[in-house]
């Protein structure tokens, strides 16, 4: 497959950008079910979409982890999850509100393999 942008460089599968003019092609969005949760009681899992934008590369989703010990991913076995191009992936993360403390916030952190990471801060309310 050719680069769309000049289309002079021929990509592989393990290519997050191309050689000759530097279009990048690893392209990923996260998204979260919800950002903010009351402190108050113990909340049902988030919904974490992994989302790529791709319409040519795959992505490999590596890991998922928060930024505080009060968020844990459930579904930690199933990874590396492979997201093909223009496609999604839902993943689901514990949250423990009584274990926060006194942390208003932290970080949910998605890494994909060869295109670096992507967060998103869950605010506790």
């Amino acid at each position: 497959m050719l680069c769309n942008q000049c289309e002079i460089w021929e990509l592989t599968d393990r290519d997050n950008f191309c050689s000759w003019c530097g279009a990048n092609w690893i392209r990923f969005e996260v998204h979260l079910d919800r950002a903010e949760l009351p402190r108050s009681e113990y909340p049902p899992p988030i919904e974490v979409v992994v989302r790529n934008g791709s319409q040519a590369l795959a992505i490999e989703v590596e890991r998922i982890a928060g930024s505080a010990e009060w968020i844990s991913h459930l579904s930690a076995a199933e990874l590396p999850v492979r997201v093909p191009p223009g496609g999604q992936h839902s993943f689901l993360v514990d949250v423990d509100t009584f274990s926060s403390g006194s942390t208003p916030s932290a970080e949910i952190v998605v890494e994909v393999a060869h295109g670096g990471s992507r967060s998103r801060t869950l605010r506790l309310l």
